[in-house]
């Protein structure tokens, strides 16, 4: 994963499934020095950005952070259980996310 840097602090992106961004989860992120464990918030929203504090550049004694941009993608190879799924996921969902635009 590619970073980028501003100053101290360092902004990198991560990969969501939907299913993650929905429910939250619990991912591995490599810092400069280390792997660290970051807890994934419920409905986490595609571009939400999530600092890490004290996680960027250290220089004269001043440290960065890491900002994370989240970005929700959908698998390419879904199996037929999962479209199926998905399919009734619709079937039975009452909510018009472009009402909300």
């Amino acid at each position: 994963q590619e970073f980028k840097t501003e100053g101290l602090n360092i902004y990198k992106k991560i990969a969501l499934t939907p299913q993650e961004a929905v429910l939250g989860t619990k991912i591995q992120i490599t810092t400069l020095n280390e792997k660290i464990s970051v807890n994934i918030a419920p409905n986490t929203q595609n571009g939400q950005k999530i600092r890490l504090s004290n996680c960027g550049i250290v220089q004269n004694n001043k440290i960065g952070d890491m900002i994370i941009t989240v970005e929700i993608r959908i698998p390419k190879n879904l199996s037929k259980e999962e479209l199926d799924l998905y399919k009734k996921l619709s079937d039975i969902s009452s909510v018009n996310i472009r009402e909300e635009i």
